[in-house]
């Protein structure tokens, strides 16, 4: 049988007897959304232009950040990174015998628009009493307990809890935070540069005990909310045979999206190119940080924290990580103590639950304080808090704290079971 193919010509062959006879095309719609995009770029541009003039106006008039009121215990210094920034430190070194090692070495990375000298869990008073050579038990602070050996109503800080647990610990300010170098503040060109200054400044640490003629004690990295997302990129870049211990309070591993944030990371690309210095990422208000009303009342008050949006550039790098380190996350096998609370407006708990349930590490815990707020050194619970990340730094990431409260462990189905070992998830009732 053959075909006809004429008799289809009617499908393909144009039935105007003449090419300008067809309608013409309606191309107004077509110009008008040129000239919206062309008015919205150029808005756009002129936006971020006066954004980065008032913002270096308001770096260039901001007050030389004071010496932070310390003990004379803590060590204060600064160490220059690879990009020519002055970066500020800490070190506050365990409070062992000389002729005694620290039992390890912790470095904390703070977390976004923060520097490493917020007062820290300053309602907590803490004692540690010696039970056995090399063994303490911690708890929390009684008038009453006979071996306290502490004053009755001192206050005991994070860092001092560690140190007094023969924890050597180190912290530092990211470059562009706190008293740190870096123009204009909050901004990250990569995220990377966060990540080489950890690095750097575990070197130079480790390189003060080689110096000295002794062997660097075990490193643990503890992260706190963005501070958690460059422990873990720093930990995927030694390796895991490296890091004796990984710290999360609050990680930034993941953003739970919302309607605007959908919209932000649609125009992403464009933002970035044409007004990456823009603030324009909406942050947590500061009353949602904490239930601590003195504790929201402090961060508003702190000079050295950054309030209001952030930087456009450095929410994308951020961004971009999250997918890097959901990539990688199997690559971790280091012990690991991770803390979230479960009213968290800041940084999103399922992140850090399905970060938790995909890493390799056999020897793993992860603390859901139920409801506790993005700040957990903030809150009346803060004290059982401390106990776990001590009994896990001091011991070099080989042991985690018995929990003494009444918790339950939340099975794989999401329901409520009695206490699984092999699971590892632990929940505490704070609410």
């Amino acid at each position: 049988m053959t075909t006809n193919f004429n008799n289809y010509n009617h499908l393909h062959t144009p039935t105007h007897k003449n090419l300008n006879d067809r309608m013409p095309l309606d191309t107004s719609n077509a110009k008008a959304a040129a000239a919206f995009i062309t008015l919205a770029a150029s808005a756009l541009v002129i936006t971020a232009a006066t954004n980065t003039m008032f913002l270096k106006k308001a770096d260039a008039d901001a007050p030389v950040p004071p010496e932070p009121n310390l003990s004379s215990r803590y060590q204060l210094g600064k160490f220059e990174n690879s990009r020519s920034e002055s970066l500020f430190t800490l070190h506050l070194p365990s409070t062992t015998k000389e002729s005694s090692s620290p039992s390890a070495m912790l470095v904390l990375a703070h977390g976004l628009a923060e520097h490493c000298c917020r007062p820290r869990c300053k309602c907590v008073s803490y004692c540690i009493s010696r039970i056995a050579e090399d063994d303490f038990k911690y708890n929390i602070y009684s008038p009453h307990h006979p071996f306290s050996l502490l004053d009755r109503g001192t206050d005991v800080s994070l860092y001092e809890s560690l140190s007094n647990a023969g924890v050597d610990v180190y912290a530092y300010d990211h470059h562009g935070h706190g008293r740190s170098g870096g123009m204009p503040r909050g901004y990250a060109e990569k995220f990377e540069h966060y990540v080489d200054d950890l690095l750097d400044y575990i070197r130079q640490c480790q390189g003060m005990y080689i110096a000295r003629g002794t062997t660097p004690p075990p490193l643990i990295l503890m992260g706190q909310s963005m501070g958690g997302l460059v422990s873990v990129m720093a930990a995927l870049t030694l390796g895991s045979d490296k890091v004796h211990g990984l710290i999360l309070t609050s990680p930034a591993l993941g953003v739970d999206m919302n309607l605007l944030l959908t919209i932000q990371k649609k125009f992403a690309p464009i933002i970035n190119t044409l007004a990456p210095k823009l603030r324009i990422v909406d942050a947590v208000r500061p009353i949602d940080l904490s239930r601590n009303s003195d504790a929201v009342k402090a961060y508003i008050n702190d000079p050295l924290i950054q309030k209001g949006k952030t930087v456009a550039r450095t929410a994308i790098v951020i961004d971009k990580t999250f997918d890097i380190v959901k990539e990688r996350r199997h690559e971790l096998s280091c012990p690991l103590l991770l803390l979230h609370g479960t009213d968290d407006k800041a940084t999103s708990m399922t992140a850090s639950i399905d970060f938790f349930r995909n890493v390799s590490s056999i020897k793993k815990q992860y603390l859901q304080l139920r409801g506790v707020y993005h700040e957990i050194y903030e809150d009346d619970h803060t004290p059982t808090f401390i106990t776990s990340i001590v009994e896990f730094a001091s011991t070099g990431g080989k042991k985690f704290a018995t929990i003494v409260k009444s918790v339950v462990s939340r099975g794989s189905n999401g329901t409520d079971e009695d206490e699984k070992e092999e699971d590892g998830v632990i929940v505490i009732d704070c609410r």
